[in-house]
């Protein structure tokens, strides 16, 4: 999930709880969040954005541990390249089926 934030008071209580929860959402997806502070700013994050999301790479893999046990899984991936690569994925899932007891899907 990509976020972009604009704020009428970037300093205000309201505003800096919506940059944390933008940040907590983003960062579990894998994603990314901007805040620009200027209708110019605006233009270039979302100028960034369109040049991510067109450069991006979706990597699928079925793991080992086919288990569906609710338990949660970290995930790890690096890339290298001759120039500095990215790596944007969430940080895990977990491994339930239709109803695993007591844990929610993300």
């Amino acid at each position: 999930m990509y976020a972009v934030g604009v704020f009428r008071d970037p300093e205000s209580a309201d505003a800096k709880d919506g940059r944390r929860e933008l940040d907590r959402l983003t960062q579990h997806t894998g994603g990314a969040a901007y805040y620009p502070a200027t209708a110019d700013a605006l233009d270039a994050a979302v100028g960034d954005l369109a040049r991510q999301i067109r450069n991006q790479y979706t990597i699928a893999y079925t793991p080992t541990n086919q288990t569906l046990d609710g338990t949660y899984r970290r995930i790890r991936l690096e890339a290298r390249g001759a120039e500095p690569l990215v790596v944007r994925t969430r940080a895990g899932y977990v491994a339930a089926g239709a109803a695993a007891p007591g844990r929610s899907r993300h």
